[in-house]
């Protein structure tokens, strides 16, 4: 036992300081937790000073609502951002870009406001390209683990970088049936 959580802090320990820890949720799992599933464009984002941490608000035009029924514009909650030129970052965190498109699995909070599950791996970004149009994923500041048999954190494959839009929406709307 004491071997495995030594070899587990080594897999992981460097990257701690820098990262978000987190369980790693395929479709399936981001489906099942969301409360909303939304796609739409980021319209604006503010960010501003709660105590001494900065909150980021994201408001989000829905242009389609694959599950749930959020309002028109929802606004995605985050840690971190930047006011008057001071920054703070939270690794994990999902970051939205005024303009950009993007699907995201959402969690009503007790405030109103929404946030993406699982942090960033609930934010996908849609972007076209040479390949098409593409759903992309930036999970930098997350370490994904998942459980063994034994119950024990270990870590996780990584969830694909990208991957065509169609194929996703395809698996998406199979993730989303019941069961």
């Amino acid at each position: 036992m004491r071997t495995a959580s030594l070899l587990l802090a080594l897999l992981l320990g460097a990257g701690t300081a820098q990262s978000a820890i987190v369980e790693r949720l395929d479709l399936a799992k981001l489906s099942t937790v969301a409360d909303a599933i939304i796609v739409g464009h980021v319209i604006d984002t503010e960010a501003r000073y709660e105590g001494t941490r900065i909150v980021t608000r994201a408001r989000i035009r829905a242009e389609a609502r694959l599950k749930g029924a959020p309002d028109d514009v929802v606004v995605v909650e985050t840690l971190g951002g930047e006011v008057d030129g001071i920054g703070q970052v939270v690794s994990g965190m999902a970051r939205f870009v005024p303009g950009e498109h993007v699907a995201v699995f959402l969690e009503r909070q007790p405030t109103g406001t929404w946030r993406t599950v699982g942090l960033a791996q609930g934010k996908l970004s849609i972007e076209a390209g040479r390949l098409g149009v593409r759903v992309v994923r930036d999970l930098d500041g997350l370490t994904l683990v998942e459980r063994d048999a034994q119950g024990q954190l270990i870590p996780a494959a990584s969830l694909p970088p990208s991957e065509d839009l169609a194929g996703f929406l395809a698996d998406l709307v199979t993730a989303l049936e019941p069961r």
